[in-house]
Formats: C-alpha cells, sequence, structure tokens
C-alpha cells in the first residue's frame, strides 16, 4: 500500500521523508494553509502581527449578516476571509467561517467576539495565532491592525474612579466635589 500527502519541504525533512513531485501548484502564488487542530487552550501570545479565526451562525432574517459584520466594522477590526457552508439543519441557514486580523488580546478584537456573541445564534472560536509570514521576521499578507483602545479603556476606568477628564486628558482637579458631576 502506497501513501503519500501534500506537505511544506520542512515536513519531509522533519520526518525523513523522500518527495515524489516539487512545485506542482498550478497558480505560482497560490497558498497552501495548513491547520493546528487541538483542544482548546490558550492561544499563543499576540506578536502584533495576528489572525484570529471563528465560526458564527446568524439568525435567518434580512439584514442579519450586515449586522454581524458591523461588529467588527464599528470597531475597526479587518476581516481577511469569510465563507458561508449550509448547516443542513433548516433551509436557508448558514455558518459563516471568517478569519480577522488581530488577536483575541486585542481590545478591539475581543469586543468584537463579545459583541458577536450577544447578537449571534452561535459563534465558535477556532484560535488566534501569528499571521502566515511574519514567523522569522518576514512580511505576509496585508491587513490592518486593530485599533489600540488603551486611551479609551483608562478614561473608562477614570470615570469608574470618579475623575474626570477634559479635553482627552486627565483633570487635575478631577477629584475635587465641583468635577464629580458633568
Amino acid at each position: 500500500m502506497y501513501q503519500s500527502q501534500a506537505a511544506p519541504a520542512r515536513a519531509g525533512l522533519i520526518h525523513g521523508l523522500e518527495p515524489l513531485a516539487e512545485d506542482v501548484a498550478d497558480i505560482q502564488d497560490a497558498r497552501t494553509r495548513f491547520v493546528l487542530i487541538t483542544r482548546p487552550r490558550t492561544p499563543p501570545a499576540p506578536t502584533g502581527h495576528d489572525r484570529t479565526s471563528f465560526v458564527l451562525r446568524v439568525p435567518n432574517r434580512p439584514s442579519s449578516l450586515v449586522q454581524a459584520l458591523m461588529e467588527l466594522s464599528m470597531r475597526g477590526v479587518d476581516m481577511s476571509r469569510i465563507e458561508s457552508r449550509p448547516t443542513r439543519e433548516h433551509a436557508g441557514t448558514y455558518d459563516f467561517h471568517l478569519e480577522i486580523v488581530g488577536h483575541i488580546e486585542d481590545a478591539a478584537v475581543a469586543e468584537a467576539l463579545a459583541g458577536l456573541y450577544r447578537y449571534c445564534e452561535k459563534v465558535r472560536y477556532l484560535g488566534s495565532w501569528p499571521q502566515e509570514g511574519w514567523v522569522g521576521g518576514v512580511s505576509g499578507p496585508s491587513g490592518s491592525v486593530p485599533p489600540d483602545y488603551s486611551d479609551s479603556r483608562r478614561w473608562i476606568r477614570d470615570l469608574r474612579r470618579g475623575r474626570l477628564r477634559r479635553g482627552g486628558h486627565l483633570d487635575p482637579e478631577a477629584g475635587s466635589e465641583r468635577n464629580r458631576t458633568v
């Protein structure tokens, strides 16, 4: 019995395999994606050049996919891939497989996922990982990095502590009684 598989050349080196054919791609710049499937676990640390993937199912009503995608758009999260697959449970229901730029540790990505969780019938997080091509510092496919929410989070933290800001900066008199109300 003979067995073969398509794999990166590095896999052959690691496992001592002899290549049967090389350069078999019918499109020169095509890239093959390999997926590591494991039990749920903590994602790798963010690198600043990450991707996150998940599957969602939206309610079967007009504009529901648009409403779900607005959770990404409102937060400036860049979607790099979307595919649909019929659920085979009910006519007209689909699961949407999405890949976005960013890591679950990025505030904008986490908030978008939380918004999708509140709206969608189903959200299944598949993982966050370093973007292909950034391993070893080599640039990969383009995409917009999610916005940095650290300043707005500090502002909320300060509001919760009773300190107000003026013009986006911490007010030195924020603790005084006259500044406790707006």
